[in-house]
């Protein structure tokens, strides 16, 4: 077996979650990556790192997070709507025009805002607006 789960300091919620539950069921990187269901292991050692790190998901590996970790759903999905609050409140971001449209987790709908602290709104009109003026 490889080493227990580690990897830097993460700031995100479910970052935390995530190293803490693997520490504690003694996993590998390489084990937890495998019971989220990727075949590719690179693939899924990408995934993982950038869910740690950023806190972002996809919905496929959100809903599969609780089987892998040994959690109930409804605390994955608590953490990850703490993560997307952090990462907005971070951001700086006050509601957004996706607030409305919720996803689907599993069998579960969240707001979008919850999931994703970005809006369209936030790219840079002016990068927009120059292509425009040249077109």
């Amino acid at each position: 077996m490889s080493p227990i789960f580690q990897l830097l300091s993460t700031k995100t919620p479910i970052g935390r979650l995530v190293q803490t539950r693997a520490r504690a069921l003694r996993l590998s990187r390489t084990d937890l990556v495998r019971r989220l269901g990727f075949a590719r292991l690179q693939a899924g050692h990408t995934t993982l790192t950038a869910l740690l790190m950023t806190g972002r998901t996809t919905p496929t590996i959100a809903a599969k997070l609780a089987h892998a970790l040994e959690v109930e759903p409804n605390l994955v999905d608590a953490v990850l709507v703490a993560t997307a609050q952090q990462r907005h409140d971070e951001a700086g971001t006050r509601g957004s025009w996706s607030d409305s449209v919720p996803i689907e987790i599993g069998s579960r709908h969240i707001p979008r805002s919850k999931l994703s602290a970005r809006s369209p709104h936030q790219f840079s009109s002016r990068r927009f607006a120059r292509r425009r003026d040249t077109v």
